[in-house]
């Protein structure tokens, strides 16, 4: 008899470990990542329906919900809320504190129970991590250089630089890891993470994601916007109204200078053809005006004015070989010759 009850005994224990390895707790992942002030979803998945799941965070307890009332300890109170269908529980308004291991008990009908643990890591952001730039943007010309400066406000173990989804490079304390596209043509500051990316080109036109981390585990990113501008791409899309406007103001401007050039040509012709007609009345008009000079009756004040040595002069009998009795007499045949015609 003693013998068959421990046989019967050894079947019940045997069939009891069967059951409880047939009970498995899925969990969508074994570690999360979230920042201070974020929440957590802690989200499992029995393999059978259970009468009671429990969630400890490492020896404490978070709570207990069975069929019944659920237990739940006051420091989770108003930060958890529990998901009975799945077990799954979500955790609010983290801290660096909430930091660590949390452990899923599930306890079925037939006294089978599985448990399964999620590593929570809560990070804080470097509220100091600054970009040196004006609005998160660089404009390049194609063949320059662009600069990505990035000042953290604490030391850091890692820096990850990428251009969308693709990696640039990880800077580390060990070797660094940089993409094969990007080795000849990137330059990094240790001292403060920034980067250099020489010879750029309008494909690398985008969004530009740095990463770091501190010792501590804490993280931050920023994100820099490069805009490589090209001398042609410019001209080819430039609108049809600049371009119209452009053509507008080149005729107008040629219209302009064409009736200045031609009003300062007419202007010019119109005093020339006074000045000659003036010259002309001028030679017409002079010998009358000079004999009436020397004949006339203004010939006597003209006279008077003469110094007192050249009136004696003019007084004493004039030479025949002298210069002035052969303008007189010149003048006189001028003027005999005129009353003839």
């Amino acid at each position: 008899m003693v013998t068959l009850t421990l046989t019967a005994g050894a079947v019940c224990l045997l069939i009891s470990a069967v059951e409880l390895q047939g009970l498995t707790v899925q969990t969508e992942n074994s570690r999360i990542n979230v920042t201070v002030g974020d929440n957590a979803f802690f989200s499992v998945l029995p393999s059978v329906p259970t009468i009671s799941i429990t969630w400890n965070f490492g020896t404490a307890l978070i709570g207990q919900w069975t069929t019944g009332t659920p237990i739940i300890n006051d420091k989770y109170r108003t930060r958890v809320e529990y998901f009975p269908q799945n077990g799954s529980l979500l955790l609010m308004s983290l801290t660096v504190s909430d930091s660590g291991e949390y452990t899923v008990t599930v306890l079925t009908g037939d006294g089978s129970q599985a448990k399964a643990t999620i590593t929570l890591h809560v990070l804080v952001e470097l509220q100091g991590l600054t970009i040196q730039t004006e609005n998160s943007r660089i404009n390049v010309t194609v063949g320059d250089n662009a600069f990505f400066s990035v000042l953290p406000s604490v030391p850091t173990i890692i820096i990850t630089w990428n251009f969308g989804t693709t990696l640039i490079g990880q800077w580390a304390i060990g070797i660094p890891i940089i993409n094969d596209k990007y080795r000849t043509r990137v330059e990094y500051y240790p001292q403060n993470g920034s980067l250099l990316l020489m010879s750029v080109t309008v494909s690398d036109s985008g969004e530009y994601t740095v990463t770091v981390l501190t010792g501590d585990g804490s993280q931050a990113k920023a994100t820099i916007t490069l805009h490589v501008l090209d001398q042609t791409s410019r001209d080819n899309n430039m609108s049809s109204g600049a371009i119209a406007g452009i053509v507008i103001a080149a005729i107008l401007t040629v219209g302009l200078i064409s009736g200045i050039s031609a009003w300062s040509v007419k202007r010019k012709a119109g005093g020339m053809s006074g000045q000659a007609q003036g010259q002309n009345d001028a030679n017409i008009s002079s010998p009358v005006n000079v004999n009436s000079v020397t004949i006339g009756e203004t010939s006597a004040g003209t006279y008077e004015n003469i110094p007192r040595k050249q009136k004696e002069r003019a007084t004493e009998p004039l030479d025949e070989n002298s210069t002035y009795m052969g303008l007189q007499l010149q003048d006189q045949s001028v003027y005999s010759d005129l009353m003839r015609r």
